[in-house]
């Protein structure tokens, strides 16, 4: 059946009156859109669609509210208004559109486009604001005349952020200075690469006569010239422990992680052990009951000999005062005593083989020196410093023991430094030749000694009479 056409007339009135409905629900009224966004609510920017930009660029480009404008390609969004770049070919178009050279940190920008002003921090090179080059972002290394930070090599030698230099023929760099190149012809130690010549007497370099220089694995030591076993027994170890690699790690040294007496293998201390005494591992026992070599001060705390001083001396029982003499393995005796205190050094970036200090993986370049003593000619070890992480300039200031001034004097000191690897494995940094002091250089309360090996310089020494 046919609808009437009365009834046909109301349907397409409907379906027109729908559609028309549809159509303006879709469309937006873009004065209605900027009214969103205006003067008031956008005064130091532009507005896009009803959202209030910065109006800074060149894509959307204004300000005090009014609608963003985007510029053309030869313009500059200056000041919320798009113009024009001044012509530059080089450099940067400032505020009022004039060229600057574009390498001012305030006014810093290439190829003709808007300059830009460098934050704090940073520096205008070729054109780009980039973190400055100086002595706290480029401690490792130098500076390059475009304000880049490199590794110190011969053709740009330097350290700590300083200017690069580039050595001369016949220099080398070495620890960021350039210095003369070395060679094997009168040389009394080992060789390396035929031209730079070794004391011979560090474990990383051992060798006479010359030789090309070898590297002693880490159970071995170098003696004259020579890869030895370390030894450690109770002949060389009679008070500490002795390492995986023969370390002796005397009392002095020793801690709840690395415990030990008459040249046992160091040990772990339990969970309930509350310290390392005299190497055996103790809980809250009264001090002389395990004090056999030392003396006991009033806190309970048992000193051994190489810990004592003057106020506080004895082989057994209390500590007591030596007044005006001196304490001396556990006695009090008229031969003065001088406090030995190692205080700083400065390592080379590379080690003698040119090579980063720790080159394991996920591990920082940088060496974890600690510095050792003992008396000239004798194998057994005194002392040591505390281990310092990641650093070539490490600052101990730490006393290592009191000796008599005739030990001093005489034997003298034998000093050294070490890259500590944990648990008492370590690598050699250094050996130093044995140094004898003078009276005058003790009375003088310091030395330093110009260099130690090929790695080392500056090692600081104090002195303190007791």
């Amino acid at each position: 059946m046919r609808a009437s056409p009365t009834t046909m007339r109301k349907i397409y009135a409907a379906v027109a009156t729908a559609m028309l409905a549809v159509a303006v629900a879709g469309c937006s009224d873009p004065v209605e859109d900027q009214q969103l966004c205006s003067a008031s609510s956008c005064p130091g920017g532009c507005c896009s669609n009803g959202t209030c930009e910065p109006g800074a660029t060149t894509d959307a480009c204004g300000a005090a509210g009014g609608v963003c404008a985007v510029c053309g390609q030869d313009e500059s969004c200056v000041d919320g208004a798009c113009k024009k770049v001044g012509g530059c070919t080089t450099g940067c178009a400032d505020s009022s559109n004039v060229c600057q050279p574009g390498t001012a940190n305030e006014s810093c920008g290439t190829a003709g486009k808007a300059c830009a002003a460098c934050s704090a921090g940073q520096t205008c090179t070729a054109g780009v604001c980039t973190a400055a080059c100086n002595h706290i972002t480029c401690a490792q290394g130098c500076c390059t005349a475009d304000g880049q930070c490199v590794q110190s090599v011969a053709t740009s030698c330097g350290s700590g952020g300083a200017a690069c230099a580039t050595c001369k023929s016949g220099e080398d760099c070495v620890a960021g200075a350039c210095v003369k190149k070395q060679d094997c012809s009168s040389c009394d130690g080992c060789c390396i690469n035929g031209t730079q010549c070794m004391p011979g007497s560090s474990a990383a370099a051992c060798g006479t006569s010359g030789a090309t220089c070898t590297t002693c694995n880490s159970k071995e030591s170098c003696v004259n010239g020579q890869c030895q076993a370390i030894s450690c027994d109770k002949t060389s170890c009679p008070s500490g422990c002795c390492t995986a690699n023969n370390q002796c790690i005397p009392f002095t040294q020793q801690n709840l992680s690395v415990c030990g007496k008459a040249a046992e293998a160091c040990h772990v201390c339990g969970s309930t052990d509350k310290s390392c005494q005299q190497g055996t591992c103790v809980k809250d026992q009264p001090c002389l009951t395990f004090c056999s070599k030392g003396c006991c001060t009033a806190s309970g705390q048992c000193l051994d000999f190489t810990s004592q001083s003057k106020t506080e001396c004895g082989a057994s029982g209390a500590c007591k005062s030596c007044g005006a003499l001196s304490c001396i393995s556990g006695l009090c005796v008229s031969d003065p005593v001088w406090e030995v205190s190692v205080l700083s050094a400065v390592i080379s970036a590379k080690n003698s083989a040119g090579k980063d200090w720790d080159s394991a993986w996920f591990t920082n370049p940088l060496p974890d020196p600690y510095a050792i003593i003992a008396l000239g000619g004798a194998s057994v070890l005194t002392g040591f410093t505390k281990t310092i992480d990641n650093t070539l300039t490490p600052f101990w200031n730490e006393k290592i023991k009191t000796y008599k001034e005739s030990d001093l004097t005489g034997p003298g000191i034998r000093l050294g430094l070490r890259d500590s690897d944990g648990l008492g494995i370590f690598e050699t940094i250094a050996d130093c030749a044995t140094l004898k002091l003078t009276s005058t250089m003790l009375a003088a309360g310091s030395h330093t000694i110009a260099s130690c090996g090929s790695t080392v310089t500056k090692l600081k020494l104090k002195f303190v009479k007791q």
